[in-house]
């Protein structure tokens, strides 16, 4: 364990619930450098009927209880007991004694969780929590135990009966080492799904729509991927399901932001089968930034045909007509065949692809660099988002013989000769577009990629 009075807390990354509850917080990728780790939680749960709840843990994707050892004590002010399990009907405890539903107010439960030499690989991993609510007086203090010698690389955080941890809830993770100052990372704003650094900036990353909010006045690089467009819906009789377009990426530099005040980050979702995507911005104060656009859909061979959409990227057609991308964020769909081939929507990197005689075009390229911002390989690895380290990349189009096929960062084309063909899904906060539908039974297109918001400044 480290020595506390002359360790550091180095932080790692942050986790807010905003808009919807979510079933599950989850750290990836947790570096191994660190002798401890140290999880500070405010939190709240959907669970009804009750004042409070728990949330529990599993670590590197491991729910079996029989590995899950706790012994508790808890009190409410006026009463104290203890329990203990050796093994457990639950993956491990993590925090007791979360607000619920019932209780008096919605305040949010704290707790503090230290997970001991979590990186050795020849000792079972244990941790301590010390947790409570100040609205129903309910404390708690636990050690726990996995019964495991691998090292702890991620932890997935739950309510323990499957109920949702709700709006506003924060989880913040740090490592412990002996103390090194340069090696602290400070957060100089509030807001986002996900805090992290690759040393050199500190990355705000609003996968939802949310509010950034800077503790000092700041200069920032912003970047808004807007949500990519659905691909078409394909129609029996050779009527193939245009890609769908990208959602545009759009990157700026050195924007000074003012101290407390709120800057609303709207993220841009995906558009459904043969529906564009939508926009993606940030604003606030004297901030006046381009929105990212929706992607494009592809062309729909509905009851009532749906041209191809222009956006960021332009969605790909089924003859004439793709749509039209916006210059700066985004690239044209391509025109098919007016047979059995559809068009590639458009990416932010290249074009719609255009068919051949039976296969349909791929998808237009994704990005893996950007213009105001360069390389774009540091913020998807710390994000951890993008395909082969490229985001905004177009759908294919789909087609009863041969569908197209996502290139880097796009979304996914309709394939093969069955019933079943159907576009697959862009990828999520990626902007990516979707594919699109063959004509056999008129399956639909894919849904696109949602976009996303990160805010990035110099650690």
């Amino acid at each position: 364990m480290a020595n506390i009075g002359a360790s550091t807390y180095n932080f790692i990354a942050s986790q807010t619930v905003s808009g919807s509850s979510t079933a599950t917080i989850t750290f990836s990728n947790i570096p191994q450098n660190y002798t401890d780790l140290v999880l500070v939680s405010n939190a709240r749960s959907s669970r009804s009927g009750f004042v409070s709840s728990t949330l529990v843990a599993a670590f590197n994707g491991d729910t079996s209880s029989a590995r899950y050892s706790q012994t508790l004590l808890y009190g409410t002010g006026s009463s104290a007991s203890s329990a203990r399990t050796t093994s457990g009907n639950y993956t491990g405890i993590i925090v007791d004694y979360v607000p619920a539903a019932s209780s008096a107010d919605g305040s949010l439960g704290t707790a503090v969780t230290q997970i001991m030499n979590y990186s050795s690989n020849n000792m079972y991993k244990t941790w301590l929590t010390k947790s409570g609510d100040g609205t129903d007086h309910n404390m708690g203090a636990s050690v726990e135990l996995w019964q495991s010698n691998n090292p702890i690389t991620s932890i997935a955080i739950s309510e323990i009966l499957g109920n949702y941890i709700t709006s506003g809830s924060t989880f913040t993770l740090y490592g412990i080492k002996a103390a090194d100052t340069l090696s602290i990372i400070p957060t100089k704003a509030i807001g986002g799904d996900l805090i992290t650094s690759d040393g050199t900036y500190t990355y705000h990353a609003f996968k939802s729509t949310g509010n950034f909010i800077p503790a000092q006045a700041l200069t920032v690089d912003i970047l808004t991927i807007a949500g990519g467009g659905g691909g078409g819906q394909g129609k029996a009789g050779n009527w193939e399901g245009g890609g769908g377009g990208a959602g545009g990426v759009l990157a700026t530099s050195s924007q000074s932001l003012t101290a407390g005040t709120t800057y609303a980050c709207t993220v841009g979702a995906g558009g459904a089968n043969t529906a564009s995507g939508t926009n993606t911005t940030m604003t606030g104060g004297a901030l006046s930034l381009t929105p990212a656009y929706g992607g494009g859909n592809g062309y729909g061979g509905t009851s009532s045909a749906v041209p191809a959409g222009n956006g960021g990227s332009g969605g790909g057609a089924w003859y004439t007509g793709p749509g039209t991308g916006t210059s700066g964020q985004g690239n044209n769909g391509a025109a098919g065949n007016g047979n059995s081939a559809s068009g590639g929507g458009g990416g932010a990197g290249g074009g719609g692809g255009s068919p051949s005689t039976n296969t349909s075009g791929n998808g237009g390229a994704g990005v893996n660099t950007v213009t105001n911002w360069g390389a774009l390989s540091s913020v998807i690895s710390v994000v951890n988002i993008g395909v082969g380290g490229y985001v905004g990349g177009g759908g294919a189009g789909g087609n009863g013989v041969t569908g197209g096929t996502a290139t880097a960062g796009g979304g996914n084309g309709g394939s093969g000769s069955t019933a079943t063909a159907i576009g697959l899904p862009g990828i999520a906060y990626t902007g990516g577009g979707g594919g699109g539908g063959a004509s056999n039974s008129n399956t639909v297109g894919g849904q696109g990629g949602s976009g996303i918001v990160i805010v990035r400044y110099l650690s």
